[in-house]
């Protein structure tokens, strides 16, 4: 049974409030009789994306979307090549409070930028969101002063935080069912691509430019998206039918036409059924849908994964340099120089991750996204459990790299699973708030695993990720499956 604070389920929540653009006449009464159909002559825009396929537009949504998602790791790593140059020049705790400022600003972000990109349209708030972060972090390079650098710290984590949610809630609207495991692994892949670049970037222009120069470099990522989406990227068709904007949908797939080559007759859009306009919700109120029915078992299994895999993962993550540092094992081949050596780390580390999502792409369409997650975290604890054991340096090394290439396929599919789980007026909200749980437990698990240490904290990373693949046996199976609108369409 449903709590009294869940909204009623009523025919209000599977009403649709026929479009009242002029032309477009209203069909939601006559779709809720038993086989009543629109004229031929009306598209619907699912079969629309099937019938069009995998475009050059499909591609350029995935480009950009990919590079909003290389901002969140430029963002999040090029403080760890920051915080050694500005130690002994201000106090010890502003290190630590610029990166809890980051954190606190990509936790805030994620969680209202979700929201807002759900009443208030999905281009607009990524645009807005690269903008935030490339300005303050331009701002952030030319600062000395402690207070400011920490202020403008968390505006930069507020920036890309509230942009993430609205990557992957884009991506997986704008192309075809077959496609969207594919193109949502794609810009998740696009995180390893980002963390191979700050790392290049710190190697090329610190040593020589100082950690001011290379603080302002950092902005070019999101600047360049937002210029891209500004310039190349429309508004998701399937937000605007949602919210009742058929009209405006149809302009925009006559403008995605056009742009591959297929322009010609003007598009007349069949206006969706069982969703209500959204325009007006707030916070609360998308958050009590979360936790109703139909979506309040889903949402409960995907928090209990996000949970999971980033307690296990950045626990691991966190103590494995421990261990090498313990047996003198440096993952670089400079090891002589401390600094050139951290870059050389990152490198290496981050190119352990290239296969595990080059097969995330290949195979979460066809194996299935419930299969390759269990499978991915399965794996990873039972890396965990070995790094626990094993004596030897070179042997952690390893395992480091092999986890860091398996988890990677768990943290793909899981971007996919979240997005695709959520109706279009809920989409955005869920992958926020999921990412915002994500982020506290990663957090929570630095404070566990420094006081546990040794093989405690790697019999903990085990039991979370084992956790998380449990949890994702109760799933269901959405691959090639169209996207729901409402949450009575769940």
């Amino acid at each position: 049974s449903s709590p009294d604070w869940c909204p009623p389920s009523s025919r209000s929540l599977i009403m649709h409030k026929a479009s009242r653009d002029e032309g477009v006449p209203d069909h939601s009464e006559a779709l809720l009789r038993p086989g009543a159909q629109y004229d031929e002559e009306y598209l619907d825009y699912e079969k629309w994306l099937e019938t069009t396929g995998v475009t050059r537009f499909s591609w350029v949504v995935v480009l950009v979307c990919g590079i909003g998602n290389c901002v969140d790791a430029v963002e999040l790593l090029s403080l760890s090549y920051i915080l050694p140059e500005i130690t002994g020049t201000f106090p010890e705790w502003v290190e630590g409070s610029l990166s809890a400022a980051v954190f606190l600003g990509m936790l805030l972000g994620g969680i209202l930028g979700g929201s807002v990109c759900d009443s208030h349209g999905r281009r607009p708030i990524l645009m807005a969101s690269m903008a935030m972060n490339a300005i303050f972090t331009i701002l952030f390079g030319m600062m000395t002063n402690a207070y400011l650098l920490i202020f403008l710290r968390f505006l930069t984590g507020f920036g890309v935080g509230s942009g993430i949610p609205v990557t992957f809630t884009l991506a997986s609207e704008m192309v075809p069912s077959g496609f969207r495991g594919a193109a949502v692994s794609i810009v998740a892949s696009f995180w390893c691509l980002g963390s191979l670049l700050v790392a290049t970037m710190a190697w090329l222009i610190i040593p020589l430019h100082g950690w001011h120069t290379f603080a302002v470099v950092c902005a070019v990522p999101a600047l360049t998206c937002a210029i891209l989406v500004f310039f190349l990227l429309h508004e998701s068709p399937r937000y605007l039918l949602s919210h009742n904007k058929t009209r405006e949908a149809e302009l925009v797939i006559e403008k995605i036409q056009k742009f591959n080559g297929r322009g010609g007759a003007s598009i007349k859009l069949k206006p969706f059924t069982g969703t209500e306009d959204a325009s007006d919700e707030n916070l609360i109120k998308q958050v009590s849908q979360l936790l109703c029915p139909p979506l309040r078992w889903r949402f409960s299994f995907l928090s209990a994964i996000w949970i999971g895999i980033c307690f296990g993962w950045y626990g691991l993550v966190l103590w494995i340099p421990t261990l090498l540092k313990q047996y003198g094992t440096k993952l670089c081949w400079e090891p002589e120089d401390e600094k050139t050596c951290l870059y050389q780390s990152s490198l290496v580390v981050a190119s352990a991750s290239i296969p595990g999502n080059i097969l995330t792409v290949l195979c979460v369409d066809f194996l299935g996204r419930n299969r390759l997650l269990a499978g991915s975290m399965i794996c990873s604890s039972l890396l965990a459990v070995l790094a626990s054991v094993v004596h030897g340096g070179f042997e952690v090394g390893v395992i480091f790299c092999v986890f860091n290439g398996v988890s990677v396929v768990g943290w793909n599919v899981l971007d996919v699973l979240s997005t695709e789980m959520f109706p279009t007026l809920l989409r955005g909200t869920a992958m926020g708030i999921l990412t915002g749980l994500g982020r506290v437990s990663a957090a929570v698990a630095q404070l566990v695993f420094g006081m546990a240490g040794g093989g405690g904290a790697m019999v903990m990373s085990a039991a979370l990720l084992g956790i998380a693949a449990f949890s994702s046996c109760f799933l269901p199976e959405l691959s090639q499956v169209a996207l729901a609108d409402a949450p009575a369409s769940v």
